[in-house]
């Protein structure tokens, strides 16, 4: 089933707009067929017969003309009640006639009513409050304003029986007549207060609609609900064949797509005035069945398919223009062309006129009235130009389940999800063209719901992955990097490029002197207590100076600085670091004291250079660290100290990036292993 049209929230309603009215203007206008004619009011016609409403001699007149020419059915959409008044004409006289009245012409309007005001009502409440201001400002006046309220008033009578009888007569003795009821729904429910002359009017719509499966089913609830039904002249009702209902609510869309065929009224479904001209035409009564979960609405072997709302959706490829009409003069005067066999529509919202109801626009663009919709609808009807609509899972589920598989498959895939959505772009117009030249309605809201809910669902999981890939890097940064290099990593994951890179660092190697030999003395448990100790205090040296710890190879420490956030000083910082590392060392060894153990000594070697950084290792297993000569040479001047029995060595290079701020002594120079010259190691 088609979504609900009316709880379709403005903006996707304009996306549907914005859809099927392009794929309208690719599609060809239909001929018109000759079956349908229209008599209708036009904006001539006010000019030559003058102002709304006419004496009711004249619309017998143009009836009796319509009858002469034996049309197949004639419809009636004017709604005249039976205390229908010339009251206009009567205060256009009047505004001349009795100029004490004051009853001006630019006012008139507030006293009519282009359907049910009580006229006579409101004039004369407007005439007692212009009797009390004389009374107040002309007292000399009053008793003239009384004469000519009076003979005034005289003029005011209503429709002579004697007009009334012959509509009667003419109308009963034709045998295929529809008449229009106006029915108004809890939208737009009158205020009684207000039209009083309503209540007068207010009666059951005949000719229901027959029904099977409806009446305990609740998507009976969902079809418009009318709360009062105000009928044609209600003395010539039981001269119709057939009664429909025209609810002159436009669509909450700016642009109208259908027709609501069906309308509740106390428990009973009654036609509209097009299902019901077209059941008079048909010579057929309206079937309604709900079967299969959706209802099936029928004239013998013609199926309409309406939604859950009694609204099929129409084809307005027939432009109005092309069908015959004749106005109203015309048809005065006697121009008329054989109607036999013709759909006669009598129809007074056929004219561009400001008393009558407000124009639409239709997909085509044009703007027409309530009365030529309802002989569009009336015409597709006739001919099955509407759409039916896609069955919910190719319209609904089918592009949702194809876009989340997409997207659940290949978000990670930019590339992909642009060329596919390009691709499924494409395959949507081209596919929502076929379907409207077949006359199939495809929705495009259900796409657009996927859409969005697709990509929705699509960032849900980027943003899940990321936070995944954000806590894996706290996991595995933060027992390496110092707090502020974690904080400036986790903001700035790119610096973690996979793979690697080359870049200039420092690299710090810290070993403890004859580890071997003070292991064996003491257990395991001593063992682990003493490097705990140890390796905290030179991690937080290490920390402290914005260092990253690659490795601690059994007690030995391996770090680096410029590494993975850049650091312009880290020769500075790798210097530092191994001066608080060996002032450190006293605090350490009294902790190590209390341990049970009195020897500690370290060695230290730092050397800058380049090296490759980044993330190396497998698919499943992968460390970020640096490798590379520099590390090498780094971890030689390390063992060198031994040789050199100094506590700290530097490369060249380091010192002579550093040695604007710190003083070094050359020590000599060393063969290490893995260079073919010996290299000149410093010390502060």
């Amino acid at each position: 089933m088609i979504p609900s049209f009316e709880k379709t929230p403005p903006f996707f309603s304009r996306i549907r707009d914005i859809y099927w009215e392009r794929l309208y203007r690719l599609t060809p206008q239909r001929q018109i067929p000759s079956n349908v004619f229209i008599a209708g009011v036009t904006q001539e016609d006010l000019v030559t017969l003058g102002h709304w409403p006419w004496p009711r001699t004249r619309t017998v007149e143009i009836v009796e003309n319509l009858i002469k020419r034996k049309p197949k059915s004639l419809t009636i959409g004017f709604t005249s009640p039976t205390l229908s008044l010339n009251y206009l004409r009567l205060l256009m006289e009047g505004s001349a006639k009795y100029p004490l009245l004051k009853i001006e012409e630019s006012g008139l309007e507030a006293y009519t009513d282009r359907l049910f005001w009580d006229v006579e009502a409101k004039i004369k409440e407007w005439l007692d409050k212009r009797e009390k201001i004389l009374k107040e400002t002309s007292p000399s006046l009053l008793n003239d304003f009384k004469i000519q309220r009076l003979e005034f008033l005289k003029t005011l009578k209503p429709e002579t029986t004697e007009d009334n009888q012959r509509y009667i007569n003419l109308l009963c003795g034709f045998p295929n007549v529809c008449l229009q009821t106006i029915g108004v729904s809890s939208e737009q429910e009158m205020v009684k207060e207000r039209l009083p002359i309503v209540e007068k009017c207010l009666s059951f719509p005949s000719h229901p609609v027959e029904e099977e499966g409806i009446r305990n089913n609740k998507v009976f609830e969902s079809m418009t609900e009318l709360k009062q039904c105000v009928p044609f002249f209600q003395e010539i009702r039981p001269c119709a064949k057939i009664e429909g209902i025209f609810e002159p609510l436009p669509e909450i869309s700016s642009v109208v797509w259908r027709r609501k065929l069906l309308f509740r009224y106390n428990d009973k479904i009654y036609p509209s005035i097009e299902l019901a001209s077209l059941a008079l035409a048909l010579n057929r009564i309206p079937r309604l069945v709900w079967k299969g979960g959706k209802f099936e609405l029928s004239l013998d072997n013609i199926k309409i398919p309406v939604d859950s709302e009694g609204a099929v959706w129409i084809d307005y490829s027939c432009p109005f223009a092309s069908f015959p009409q004749k106005s109203c003069a015309e048809i005065l005067s006697g121009n008329l062309p054989d109607l036999e066999n013709k759909n006669v529509f009598f129809l007074q919202s056929t004219a561009l006129a400001p008393h009558f109801p407000p124009m639409q626009r239709t997909p085509q663009g044009d703007f027409i009235s309530q009365g030529q919709l309802i002989v569009l609808g009336f015409n597709s009807l006739l001919n099955g130009h509407y759409f039916k609509p896609l069955p919910s899972f190719f319209n609904t589920f089918l592009p949702g389940l194809i876009l989340l598989f997409l997207l659940l498959k290949f978000w990670r895939s930019f590339l992909f999800i642009s060329i596919s959505g390009v691709l499924a772009l494409i395959l949507f117009l081209v596919l929502g063209l076929l379907f409207f030249k077949a006359k199939i309605l495809f929705d495009p809201l259900p796409f657009v719901f996927w859409a969005i809910f697709g990509t929705g669902i699509s960032s849900a999981f980027s943003y899940a992955e990321h936070l995944k890939e954000k806590k894996t890097l706290l996991n595995a940064f933060k027992h390496y990097l110092s707090p502020q290099v974690l904080k400036e990593v986790i903001a700035h994951p790119e610096l973690l490029i996979p793979g690697g890179q080359r870049k200039e660092i420092t690299v710090l190697f810290c070993d403890i002197r004859n580890f071997t030999t003070l292991s064996e003395k003491h257990t395991p448990k001593e063992v682990t207590e003493l490097l705990n100790v140890y390796l905290e205090s030179m991690t937080n040296c290490i920390f402290k100076n914005g260092g990253t710890i690659d490795k601690f190879i059994g007690d030995a420490i391996m770090a680096y600085f410029g590494a993975p956030l850049y650091q312009e000083d880290h020769p500075y910082r790798a210097v530092a670091t191994a001066i608080d590392m060996i002032k450190t060392l006293e605090s350490v060894k009294q902790q190590w004291k209390t341990l049970g153990e009195d020897y500690l000594s370290i060695g230290i070697g730092i050397h800058t250079g380049e090296a490759i950084v980044g993330n190396l290792g497998s698919k499943e297993r992968f460390d970020y660290t640096v490798i590379g000569d520099t590390v090498n040479t780094a971890q030689r001047i390390e063992d060198a100290t031994k040789r050199a029995e100094v506590a700290l060595l530097v490369s060249f290079e380091t010192k002579s990036r550093t040695e604007d701020k710190y003083v070094y002594k050359e020590v000599g120079t060393f063969s290490l292993k893995g260079k073919s010259k010996p290299i000149p190691l410093f010390t502060i």
